[in-house]
C-alpha cells in the first residue's frame, strides 16, 4: 500500500460488512487484511517513566477486503477453517474424501444505530442488468 495509509470506516452496510476509504488507488488488493482499532493509552517503560513504549491499541476486528473499488473497499471479518468431506457416507477417511477450506463472514461488533444498508431497488437478476469482468 502507498505510504501505509490509515483508513477509516466510512459506512456500515450490515452486521457483516463495512466500507473503508482504502481502495485499489491506494495499492490495496482483494484479500488484504486490516485491523479496525481504537487508539489506546501510551505505555511507559516501568524502569523509566519518561520512555514512551507506544500505544496499546484495542483491536476491534481483523477484516479483509472482499470487494475492492478504486477509492474504497468492502471488508468482512472472515472465519476460515478446514474440514474433511467425504464423497460417500461410509467414511471420512475413504479414498473419496477431500479437505476443503470453509470461509464464513463473522458478525462484526458494530454500532447498530449507525448501520446504513445499501438501497437496492431489485434484488433479483433481471434482463438488462450490467455485468463486468
Amino acid at each position: 500500500m502507498k505510504n501505509n495509509k490509515i483508513g477509516r470506516v466510512i459506512r456500515i452496510l450490515s452486521g457483516t460488512e463495512i466500507i473503508v476509504n482504502i481502495g485499489s488507488d491506494d495499492g490495496a488488493s482483494y484479500g488484504q487484511t486490516f485491523e479496525v482499532y481504537e487508539p489506546g493509552e501510551n505505555i511507559k517503560d516501568p524502569e523509566n517513566e519518561k520512555i514512551n513504549l507506544g500505544p496499546l491499541d484495542y483491536i476491534k476486528a481483523n477484516v479483509e477486503i472482499t470487494r475492492i473499488f478504486p477509492k474504497f473497499s468492502i471488508m468482512q471479518d472472515i472465519e476460515v477453517h478446514k474440514e474433511t468431506r467425504s464423497r460417500n457416507t461410509l467414511s471420512a477417511f475413504s479414498s473419496g474424501s477431500r479437505e476443503v477450506t470453509i470461509r464464513k463472514a463473522k458478525v462484526l461488533n458494530v454500532n447498530k444505530d449507525e448501520v446504513t444498508p445499501l438501497k437496492i431497488n431489485n434484488k433479483n437478476i433481471s434482463i438488462g442488468d450490467p455485468v463486468r469482468y
